[in-house]
């Protein structure tokens, strides 16, 4: 659960005034990501804390209403059952299906409301801060809603649960909050520092992921709520950084100007706004107007170097969550236990630490202080590597005759793990300021629509590789490779215009 608490002398619902042309460039870039990190940090942290007690509990309340229906003398009372007393095949059923319900409600808003709300943003009479302030207050309401179906489930039905994610209408739930904590990071970051700035999003996300399960299991042997309400607390915490944080939208776009959005060629090298471009025929009926505004408003998607550039966060979703089946199939092809296969998860994080905090903004500032690089022209190249040298690891894990060879191929294909951040810099490169708020609502969608796919197809092939036996066991990463060397074609197509490829004008086009 990520949250804000409504205050009560800042309005939340209401507009903010137009940024001043002021307020933009008076944002320190330096603060305003250290207050993303810690914002960042505080949520995400009180988000996975939350998960093993909320998951605990879930399976209390079930486990109870079990036995007070089927053997309601075996533990007479309200006491606690015994965990292992509630390892039923109908609990564990009911707890798997409430929360993969949920799961795939948690999605819906966000799938539904990204483009809405990315236009929002864009709006210089709302802007970014007043967006993410709108998805906090709705995942807010979201948490409190499961907190009180758990506290109350004497009372209320715990299936009431999935009802939770009508909150995030108000917002548009998770995608949007973190769509917009990038284009904020965007507008404020200079381009040859932006993809650094996004693999410190990255990795602060995932040392809250890793650091905070042990944390809360260690809570968790005294009591479920104390782990679960310091989560929460956590939460409505992280509102301070985010009222700290000024409006980040760049000045200089009016509004008429911004409802009726000039043309834009798919072939201008930073698909940049002709200004002489046709407005909108006022004798056109009302409806027609409407339509003409809205194709105005999205078509700089067509840009050819942003369809290209867009199913890469579908395709590299969809094989980057291979991961989640490696304790699995490791324990199952080499015959080890889970416990054993827990060492690899321990490899994949320490790479992952060392990659984004040191080694790709090391590169990154080499390749444009020494090597004369520009911000676009890096990043192209940098996740070029990334995902080759991913697809490497892919195919090294689906092939491998033992453990060794595992451990080789996982830490090669980790060194794919900056790749999202590097093409979010660089597609963002190739829209106007006033567009990357809608820009960032499309990617928020493809990548949603992977995570949903993703799950059952790689669940279907882990079973069938699985039933094949052999070599086929590693069917998820071979097709994961297959995938990856789909996003290596696509990133070689890219041409980057030629007077954003260098610095000197003089350099040969990409």
């Amino acid at each position: 659960m990520t949250v804000i608490p409504p205050e009560e002398q800042t309005p939340l619902l209401a507009p903010e005034n137009a940024p001043s042309p002021s307020s933009h460039k008076n944002t320190k870039p330096l603060r305003f990501t250290v207050l993303c990190i810690i914002f960042l940090l505080t949520v995400e942290f009180g988000s996975f804390v939350m998960v093993p007690p909320g998951t605990e509990i879930l399976e209390s309340i079930i486990c109870r209403q079990y036995y007070d229906a089927h053997d309601p003398n075996r533990f007479p009372g309200r006491g606690k059952i015994p965990e292992r007393d509630c390892k039923v095949d109908k609990v564990d059923g009911e707890v798997a299906l409430i929360q993969g319900v949920l799961m795939s409600l948690y999605m819906v808003p966000s799938v539904l409301l990204a483009i809405p709300y990315g236009q929002i943003a864009d709006n210089p009479k709302y802007g970014r801060k007043f967006v993410a302030r709108l998805s906090l207050c709705g995942i807010l309401l979201s948490g409190v809603w499961e907190a009180l179906i758990l506290w109350f489930s004497d009372y209320i039905p715990v299936r009431s649960l999935w009802l939770s994610p009508i909150f995030m209408f108000m917002g548009g739930g998770n995608g949007v909050l973190a769509s917009m904590v990038c284009v904020m990071i965007t507008d404020v970051v200079e381009p040859g520092q932006r993809a650094t700035a996004f693999f410190q999003l990255e990795l602060v996300t995932f040392l809250a992921q890793f650091l905070a399960p042990p944390i809360s299991a260690w809570m968790m042997e005294t009591d479920s709520w104390t782990p679960y309400l310091l989560g929460m607390a956590l939460c409505f915490a992280s509102a301070i950084p985010l009222l700290l944080m000024s409006e980040t939208m760049p000045p200089g776009v009016d509004t008429e100007e911004e409802e009726e959005e000039v043309n834009i060629s798919p072939e201008t090298p930073l698909e940049s706004s002709d200004s002489s471009s046709k407005r909108v025929n006022k004798t056109l009926p009302r409806s027609q107007n409407a339509v003409h505004q809205v194709w105005q408003s999205w078509k700089f998607i067509l840009s050819s170097r942003l369809l290209l550039l867009l199913p890469t966060f579908f395709i590299f979703t969809i094989g980057s969550r291979q991961a989640n089946f490696l304790l699995l199939y490791a324990s199952k092809r080499y015959g080890i236990t889970i416990a054993q296969a827990g060492f690899l998860l321990s490899i994949f994080s320490a790479v992952n630490v060392a990659l984004l905090l040191l080694v790709l903004p090391a590169v990154s500032t080499f390749m444009l202080s020494r090597l004369g690089f520009s911000s676009n022209r890096k990043d192209l190249w940098l996740a070029r590597f990334s995902i080759t040298i991913g697809t490497m690891g892919c195919f090294m894990i689906a092939f491998s005759p033992n453990i060794p060879s595992v451990v080789v191929g996982l830490v090669v294909y980790t060194l794919s793990v900056g790749l999202l951040g590097l093409v979010r810099s660089l597609i963002t490169s190739f829209v106007e300021t006033h567009h990357v708020a809608r820009l960032y609502s499309i990617v928020s969608i493809v990548q949603t629509t992977g995570v949903i796919v993703a799950g059952p197809m790689l669940a279907g092939l882990f079973k069938l590789g699985f039933a094949f036996g052999g070599e086929w066991a590693g069917l998820p990463f071979l097709v994961g490779g297959g995938m990856h060397f789909v996003v290596v074609i696509t990133l070689w197509l890219v041409r980057l215009p030629k007077k954003t490829e260098m610095e000197d004008p003089s350099s040969p086009e990409e």
